[in-house]
């Protein structure tokens, strides 16, 4: 949207006046309607530095939310967990609006796992010791 020339004055005028992000999406909820998953980024030194300079290796703004969720920041991925944990939303609808399709489904093996369900299909596994034996 802006001349190449005028990038860095941006960077530098958003990086003094964000303070929060707060994004939405809607997800169709068990038994109709819809319900409502969030993604929050606050500001802080690391949002700064990252929107000044880009993201890159071990600096994204999904890091960042994972590393400061004692501070009220929260992941889509995180929050669509634990809204399929307390049944509002299907594994399949949980999976479906995922930004990390593999983050959200071991969140919902672990969610199985602890409440005693199956995490997997397969069935009858057995390590097969006559392999590579003559």
């Amino acid at each position: 949207m802006f001349d190449a020339d005028e990038e860095q004055q941006i960077r530098i005028r958003l990086a003094e006046t964000l303070r929060w992000i707060v994004c939405q999406r809607l997800l169709p909820k068990v038994g109709g309607g819809r319900i409502a998953a969030f993604e929050i980024l606050g500001t802080n030194l690391r949002v700064k530095d990252t929107i000044l300079h880009g993201e890159g290796e071990g600096r994204t703004f999904y890091e960042i939310i994972k590393q400061n969720e004692a501070f009220g920041m929260v992941t889509f991925d995180d929050y669509i967990i634990n809204l399929y944990s307390e049944g509002f939303i299907t594994e399949d609808v949980a999976k479906g609006y995922a930004s990390r399709k593999g983050v959200v489904g071991r969140g919902i093996d672990m969610i199985k796992s602890a409440r005693g369900e199956a995490t997997t299909e397969i069935e009858h596994l057995e390590i097969d010791r006559k392999y590579g034996k003559t």
